[in-house]
C-alpha cells in the first residue's frame, strides 16, 4: 500500500498530534463560563453598591409605609409616618380629588380607605431625590367604591423626614392618571 499516508492517532475528542498545542474545547468552555459568571457577579455587585445608604434607607421607609397600607394596619402606618403626616390625591393641582389632610382627619380617611379594601402595588423602583427628603414611585391603587372594584395607576410622591433616628413619611401625594374610573376621593363621600 504505497502512496497512502497513515492517519495519525486521535483522542476521544478528535484531537490529533497537531492539536497538542491548542487548548481543549472543554477548557475553553470552562473559561468562557467562568468569565460569564464573574461578569454577572461584578454587575450584580455594581447594582447593589451603587445605591447610597441614604437611598436604601428611604426605599425601606417607603416600602414599610406601603406594606402598612396593604396590611390595613393603622398602627404600622403611624409607625412609618411622622406625627404630622399628611395625604392628598388628585389629577391636577387645580382640582385635587382629596385635599391634603393631616392628623386625625388623615387617620379618619385612612380608616375609610381600609374599609374600601385599599391595596397598593409598587410598579417600579423607588426613585430617591438627592438629599433623601423626596421620593417618587409608580403605583397601582385598588379599592372598592360604591360597590365597584376600581384600579388606578399613577405616581406617589413622598416627602420624608428623619425622626427618632429613622426616616419616616411626612407627606404622601397620589397623582392618578386621568381616567373615567371613579376616583379614590369617592371613598370619602
Amino acid at each position: 500500500m504505497q502512496g497512502l499516508d497513515p492517519q495519525p492517532p486521535v483522542d476521544v475528542l478528535g484531537h490529533g498530534p497537531a492539536d497538542a498545542d491548542r487548548p481543549s474545547r472543554l477548557l475553553v468552555v470552562a473559561l468562557v463560563l467562568a468569565l460569564a459568571v464573574t461578569a454577572g457577579l461584578a454587575g450584580w455587585l455594581y447594582v447593589e453598591s451603587r445605591d447610597s445608604a441614604e437611598q436604601r434607607e428611604v426605599t425601606r421607609a417607603v416600602e414599610a409605609y406601603v406594606a402598612a397600607w396593604n396590611a390595613h394596619d393603622e398602627d404600622a402606618v403611624r409607625a412609618a409616618s411622622t406625627e404630622a403626616a399628611s395625604f392628598a390625591a388628585g389629577e391636577s393641582l387645580q382640582w385635587p380629588v382629596v385635599e391634603q389632610t393631616a392628623g386625625t382627619s388623615w387617620l379618619a380617611r385612612l380608616r375609610l380607605l381600609f374599609r374600601a379594601d385599599v391595596s397598593v402595588e409598587t410598579l417600579g423602583p423607588i426613585l430617591v431625590a438627592p438629599g433623601g427628603t423626596h421620593a417618587a414611585v409608580g403605583q397601582r391603587i385598588t379599592f372598592d367604591v360604591r360597590g365597584v372594584r376600581t384600579t388606578e395607576e399613577g405616581l406617589s410622591l413622598f416627602t420624608l423626614q428623619r425622626a427618632d433616628g429613622r426616616v419616616l413619611v411626612a407627606s404622601h401625594t397620589w397623582w392618578r392618571r386621568q381616567t373615567e374610573a371613579p376616583p379614590i376621593g369617592w371613598v370619602f363621600d
